[in-house]
């Protein structure tokens, strides 16, 4: 006898991830403006912000969402990050589920440092994902209020061009390369503001280590960020892809010292009230416990069923 949990990660059917960070082309501020871009082989069209992908692509991903169905029937139990991250796979609605937090180390993360410079933190990848563009568009609409605050993308470049010519050399925008785990949770630990911007998101782990160092949140309203993100209680939502409402909720932390305070410190409450480690281990073992798989011990066994003599 065994036991198969599948834990189901990404926020929505594979069909539909259908953008990607390669598609990061769009040369203008102004938000869902149409605008010339040039298609995978190199073709200028109309467009919003990304092109389609090609047939490949598509065919890919419905098969990636054909096997996903096929293992999850499979599952005697299905692992969520958020309640309704099934509601596109209504033939798997009717399996035994369990729903809680990935693993993340929080007691691991150094504690809130002394803000010696002020800057808005975004750390990830693929940016196209974490909504980077979104991010740079937003910033740029109140860099000039704020020249005291920059905003620093932290993360793997493979092609930091695009970005750059988002950011058009703007003086308060930096570029990061990645680090060691270790290091990094440092660079989020002295932030003054962290914003995951992300089009589509489960969880995002950095999430539970921005709440952790008691850092104020800004993320976009999509997939599981909700389930950890309270608005108004531990961080502040947008809707996703919305630049200028992004743009306001990030002007109404940095001009309310207070607010960020607070939503720090109940973000910090919360993450090891309910998503540290221990936590974790907790829902793991209810999950296990839950499908009352009896398994008999070898003694139990060995007591059952009678033992050759060896005699013929």
């Amino acid at each position: 006898m065994f036991l198969m949990v599948l834990n189901i990660r990404h926020s929505s059917s594979p069909s539909e991830e259908v953008r990607r960070d390669r598609n990061l082309r769009n040369k203008h501020a102004s938000p869902g403006r149409d605008h010339l871009e040039m298609g995978h082989r190199g073709q200028a069209h109309r467009g919003n912000d990304v092109q389609t992908p090609g047939r490949l692509a598509w065919a890919k991903r419905f098969l990636a969402n054909l096997l996903l169905v096929f293992v999850g029937r499979a599952a005697d139990c299905l692992k969520l990050l958020y309640p309704s991250q099934l509601k596109k796979y209504p033939s798997l609605q009717t399996k035994k589920v369990a729903v809680f937090h990935d693993f993340v180390p929080v007691r691991c993360v150094p504690p809130a440092q002394e803000e010696k410079e002020q800057f808005v933190l975004c750390a990830g990848y693929p940016w196209y994902t974490k909504g980077a563009d979104i991010l740079i568009r937003a910033f740029k609409l109140v860099s000039k209020q704020y020249p005291d605050f920059k905003l620093k993308l932290m993360g793997y470049f493979p092609d930091r061009s695009v970005l750059e010519e988002l950011a058009e050399s703007h003086p308060q925008i930096e570029f990061l390369a990645a680090r060691p785990h270790e290091a990094a949770l440092k660079v989020i630990s002295a932030c003054s503001i962290y914003v995951l911007a992300s089009r589509t998101e489960s969880m995002g782990r950095v999430l539970l280590e921005a709440m952790a160092a008691g850092r104020p949140i800004i993320a976009s309203n999509v997939g599981g960020v909700p389930y950890y993100i309270c608005d108004n209680e531990n961080g502040l939502l947008f809707s996703s892809e919305n630049v200028d409402e992004l743009a306001a909720k990030m002007a109404h932390l940095i001009n309310d010292k207070g607010l960020r305070a607070s939503l720090g410190q109940r973000g910090h409450d919360r993450v090891f009230a309910e998503f540290d480690e221990a936590a974790y281990v907790r829902s793991f073992k209810r999950m296990l416990d839950s499908l009352q798989i009896e398994s008999p011990s070898f003694e139990a066994r060995s007591r059952q069923e009678p033992v050759a003599s060896g005699k013929g």
